[in-house]
């Protein structure tokens, strides 16, 4: 399967503006993560791979963290301050994934998530019934 850049690349199809389709690249070529994603790579900026991706990785998922630790939490319990932080950390290490496709980053990607699961399972099982 290629990657989207390259598929551009074979299509015809590049921007032209560090996609690959050039042979201009980015900044952190080569990618090392074992996937990639619909987004075409490195049209927007040399620095990161997949913008649209990586933004909304961080608005979406770590703003909704920080909003939680904020505001969603008037008991103080550490069951969900530690859900929240770890759903900031699920969208910084997403956006770190997205911006840069290497392997290490895309455990800094997955692995918050099953943390994730694990603190909603965590936070289920102590729900007081009521």
């Amino acid at each position: 399967m290629l990657s989207s850049s390259a598929a551009a690349a074979a299509a015809g199809t590049g921007t032209g503006a560090g996609d690959g389709a050039s042979g201009g690249g980015g900044y952190w070529e080569p990618h090392t993560s074992s996937i990639d994603f619909c987004e075409p790579n490195y049209v927007h900026m040399a620095l990161v791979a997949e913008v649209h991706n990586a933004w909304s990785s961080l608005l979406g998922l770590s703003a909704v963290g920080l909003l939680g630790l904020v505001r969603g939490n008037p008991p103080g319990e550490r069951r969900y301050v530690a859900l929240y932080s770890v759903l900031g950390g699920v969208g910084i290490g997403s956006a770190l994934l997205h911006s840069t496709l290497h392997r290490y980053f895309q455990g800094a990607d997955e692995l918050p998530m099953i943390y994730l699961v694990l603190c909603l399972a965590y936070c289920v099982m102590e729900a007081e019934e009521g």
